[in-house]
């Protein structure tokens, strides 16, 4: 059960027309009650055990933009975040034996700072963002296993900096191009325990790109399109020290043609077009409960027929 009381305000202040700013607050007091029972191989290793997580705390933001004219519009922002931790994991046997005492995830926090521009450009037609941004993450949360003692702990600070930018185009009233793309810097900040200062943080791909294309026009009558679609995920590990087999790191392509006749729509697609065989999470090994590792891996070549009736 989850019990929460939370007030939030936020006031924006217009200096002129140009120039204003917001600020805002938000006060939580929450109570976590968790009661859990636990069976493993047919062995009860507890009954009904309470975990009560209580915390009551304040988070902040502020926000400055400045427009010189209608089509652009320049901000920096700071805000701080905060996510429900959790007070229930296995004390498992092998956990006893290597002397670890496995307790509750507190809640983790996040301070952020974000600075960016958003235009309009071409009498609308054209639409650049960009921004770049710096986290930094307190008390994560992160999957650990020592001497088959597997379980989640606050895995001390990280700090993720980077940069987005974003391209919308019309570049013809039948053809339509998007664009987007990100880098991402995300290592431990200090020394914790789950590994050094600036090692990668896990899960987090460094790159990530996406595009698409779309041009409408008519097919006897009829409202029709055909849009293609790119993705690609950079490279990403499961631990700290990078080694094993690592997700990420493939591309995906997308293509769809539809048209839309009278109140039916109809889109033929064609999802990973080219048959990627990519992963996207490599599980560690869970020793006591798995002899092998597992991976998830995208959806293979989809074919199929979308139907859709409006009325």
């Amino acid at each position: 059960t989850l019990e929460q009381v939370a007030a939030f305000g936020e006031l924006t202040y217009s200096f002129n027309d140009q120039v204003s700013a917001t600020v805002g607050a938000r006060h939580f007091d929450y109570e976590k009650v968790e009661v859990s029972t636990l069976t493993s191989r047919g062995t009860a290793l507890w009954e009904d055990r309470e975990n009560v997580l209580e915390e009551t705390g304040q988070i902040y933001k502020a926000v400055l933009n400045y427009a010189p004219n209608d089509d652009i519009l320049v901000y920096g922002s700071w805000s701080e975040g905060f996510r429900l931790g959790s007070g229930g994991q296995a004390q498992i046997e092998q956990c006893t034996a290597a002397g670890i005492t496995v307790g509750a995830i507190e809640s983790d926090r996040s301070e952020n700072i974000e600075l960016g521009v958003k235009s309009s450009l071409a009498d609308n037609r054209v639409t650049v963002n960009a921004s770049i941004f710096s986290t930094n993450w307190d008390d994560l949360p992160i999957f650990v296993n020592t001497a088959g003692c597997g379980r989640t702990e606050n895995g001390g600070k990280a700090i993720s900096e980077g940069v987005e930018v974003e391209l919308q185009a019309q570049i013809s009233e039948s053809l339509r191009f998007d664009m987007s793309a990100s880098y991402v810097d995300a290592t431990l900040d200090g020394e914790s325990n789950i590994g050094s200062d600036g090692d990668p943080l896990p899960g987090s791909a460094d790159v990530n790109v996406s595009a698409a294309i779309q041009y409408d026009f008519s097919l006897s009558s009829y409202d029709s399109f055909v849009r293609l679609d790119y993705s690609y995920v950079g490279e990403y590990n499961n631990n700290v020290s990078e080694t094993g087999t690592a997700a990420g790191d493939f591309s995906q392509v997308n293509l769809v043609l539809g048209m839309d006749i009278e109140s039916v729509s109809v889109n033929l697609f064609a999802n990973n077009l080219t048959n990627e065989n990519g992963l996207t999470w490599v599980e560690t090994n869970l020793a006591g409960f798995s002899d092998a590792n597992s991976a998830y891996r995208i959806r293979p070549r989809t074919i199929g027929l979308n139907l859709t009736y409006n009325f």
